[in-house]
């Protein structure tokens, strides 16, 4: 018979959903003094413990008799790394949920928190069921346990240096504090009584209408544990189509969108009335329920909408300024399908030359391709109006985001980029390079508020410029000395650059991102963002640019780049 099930019959184990509210569950007053020995409680077997965080077995013997989670393989019976679990709460100065563990190689050592030590201990010391010291609270499900210790009222966790801590003050349904309850027998009671039938768990009621918390709505069916759900646009159009099973209160699915075929999976929780996204991709991370729209459609529209009253306005014409640098002259002419009539010159804060943009309008939306004017490099850029700012919605790299008008472009324009090599005298030598790169690191926990961090690295190079057609290379921080940053010793950022300048003095900046997560910060990979360019600054310009790696843990990491090109003569 499975763990909770046991634990069920004797004491209504609290599901995972309310682990928060088990954090103020209260030990048994002092009045109560009369307990009994906690091997009088009743045994639901022996087990090998696993912590979540570390993905280890549990095991006594170690140094000052400390409990630590370090075994990498399952422990064999009968050893260190078995105990056996007993249910207390029916026991006198015991409460709800109340259980202890002691070792089966070492049956007079039980888990242990003294006065005023977090540490857990396997001592030889008489557990009874009025004990704090020897007596926690549990609650979890399917085998995935939680431990308070009733001494400190604190909740076990594994320590950097893999011991056992009664250390969280408030779990907040957290991974840190959950282990892996594996059983390898069951001893029969020795007067063992008939038990009721276990009643079958009523299944969720999903069924219905639902509404995302950013856009849309679904229709949920459900049928024993399979579970499916379709989604719309606000407009009704039908978009994707959500397919999962039903595990107590989680659905674990995958996801297909009707038009472009993109898939995802995700986990989904039902809480407190809602659904939340656990983890995975979806464009949502809650939804509640709500009546059904009225314009549901039955067929999805794959052709791209156009925006009905956004339209672009009549006139783009005019100079507009860059949120970072730089002006721009626009030139729209009358939108004809198929046709480019859309003119974006770029010019620096000084009136040289940048590039130009040539595109074409389609309701509220610019789609077109820029050209570089000196060095010729190209780039798609997508843009569209939005309260009056010209806004880029996709495309390469850009040192804008988005673009305001302006009534004060430079004075004098300089409309050609001199290609030839300038008098020796007179020619920048060098250029001063200055990166600086914030990290910003999502520490993703499925049972709680997620933990962030943030820190800025900053660096300065010099680099002379090649007297050729070649380039120069170096780096701020190369792959032999990359940077790192790691948030609650769990989840890590690796990054490494390359930079290089050609004769004209364009920096250029390529990079590459990794993440890990585990415990003291050396864990596995879960994200890699490759080696790839992503800015090219002209001298005296400076460029910025965002790297962005989510996974599909749920963890993310996100760095932004920023490099200035200084001339020195």
């Amino acid at each position: 018979m499975p763990l909770l099930k046991q634990a069920r019959t004797a004491t209504s184990t609290l599901t995972a959903s309310a682990l928060m509210a088990a954090a103020s569950l209260q030990a048994p007053s002092a009045s109560a003094n009369n307990g009994v020995n906690c091997e009088n409680g009743r045994s639901l077997g022996q087990f090998v413990i696993k912590s979540k965080l570390n993905d280890r077995y549990v095991s006594g013997g170690h140094h000052n008799d400390a409990l630590k989670a370090k075994l990498r393989n399952q422990p064999a019976p009968g050893s260190e790394g078995v105990f056996e679990l007993f249910d207390v709460s029916n026991l006198p100065g015991a409460s709800r949920n109340t259980f202890a563990l002691r070792s089966v190689k070492n049956p007079n050592k039980w888990w242990r928190v003294k006065n005023n030590n977090e540490t857990v201990l396997l001592d030889s010391y008489q557990c009874k069921s009025n004990r704090e010291s020897t007596t926690f609270i549990a609650t979890g499900l399917g085998g995935q346990m939680a431990l308070q210790s009733r001494k400190n009222d604190k909740w076990l966790k594994v320590n950097n240096d893999e011991r056992l801590k009664a250390s969280v003050d408030n779990p907040n349904r957290r991974d840190k504090t959950i282990f892996l309850f594996s059983q390898l027998n069951q001893p029969a009671p020795p007067n063992p009584q008939p038990q009721p039938d276990p009643q079958p768990e009523q299944p969720i009621n999903l069924n219905g209408w639902w509404r995302g918390d950013r856009s849309g709505y679904y229709s949920i069916q459900t049928s024993g544990s399979n579970f499916q759900m379709k989604g719309f646009s606000n407009n009704g159009a039908a978009l994707n189509l959500f397919t999962g099973t039903i595990t107590g209160n989680r659905i674990t699915g995958s996801w297909k969108n009707f038009c472009d075929n993109r898939t995802g999976n995700a986990v989904l929780e039902f809480s407190n009335g809602q659904l939340r996204r656990m983890s995975g991709s979806t464009a949502n991370s809650q939804w509640s329920r709500s009546a059904r729209p009225s314009n549901v459609q039955a067929n999805p529209t794959c052709s791209t909408p156009q925006p009905p009253q956004d339209q672009t306005p009549k006139n783009l014409n005019g100079w507009w300024k860059g949120n970072n640098n730089g002006f721009y002259d626009i030139l729209q002419t009358q939108e004809i399908p198929g046709q480019n009539n859309f003119r974006m010159r770029g010019y620096s804060n000084s009136g040289q030359l940048l590039n130009t943009l040539i595109g074409r309008t389609s309701g509220n939306r610019i789609t077109g391709r820029w050209t570089n004017a000196c060095d010729q490099r190209t780039g798609n850029i997508t843009l569209e109006v939005r309260n009056g700012k010209l806004v880029k919605l996709s495309g390469s790299p850009t040192i804008n985001t988005s673009w305001s008008t302006t009534n004060n472009p430079p004075r004098a324009l300089k409309d050609s980029c001199n290609q030839g090599n300038p008098d020796p005298s007179n020619r920048a030598i060098k250029q001063v390079l200055r990166l600086t790169k914030t990290v910003y690191i999502v520490d993703h926990d499925s049972l709680s508020r997620n933990e962030t961090g943030q820190r800025t690295f900053s660096k300065t190079l010099q680099l002379q410029r090649p007297e050729n057609n070649g380039e120069r290379f170096s780096a701020f921080f190369p792959s032999s000395n990359k940077t790192r940053f790691c948030v609650d010793r769990e989840v890590r950022s690796d990054d490494w650059d390359k930079v290089w300048i050609d004769r004209n003095g364009n920096a250029n900046l390529g990079v590459e991102v990794k993440l890990y997560e585990g415990t003291s910060c050396r864990g596995r990979l879960i994200g890699t963002y490759m080696y790839r360019k992503i800015l090219t600054v002209a001298p005296g310009q400076t460029g910025r640019y965002e790297v962005p790696l989510p996974t599909n843990e749920g963890s993310s990491v996100r760095v932004t780049y920023t490099l200035s090109n200084r001339t020195a003569r």
